[in-house]
């Protein structure tokens, strides 16, 4: 018989029996918290009472998404055609 065997009739339990039941209980713990998260999510969504504020945040969302859009636009053009006229007045002004 090996060491372990004999460690088993002793009443220890081994390191691989051990880390197997850490296992399952680390998977059925993730498993109820994804549960109650999808159930608070459920409850979240189905709630009417928020609603106003969700169609609030959406249109906040939608106005920053838009004014970025907005702003890069600004940008480009800026840098693809004013700056350089710009700096070719100036530099015909004051000479190269």
């Amino acid at each position: 018989m090996t060491n372990s065997m004999k460690a088993n009739k002793r009443g220890i339990i081994p390191p691989i029996v051990v880390i197997g039941a850490i296992h399952v209980k680390i998977t059925a713990l993730f498993a109820t918290l994804l549960t109650v998260l999808f159930m608070k999510a459920r409850l979240a969504t189905a709630n009417q009472r928020g609603d106003f504020y969700i169609s609030d945040a959406v249109k906040v969302i939608i106005a920053v998404v838009l004014g970025a859009l907005l702003l890069a636009a600004i940008t480009l053009i800026f840098n693809s055609t004013v700056i350089p006229r710009i700096t070719d007045a100036i530099r015909s002004l004051f000479g190269p």
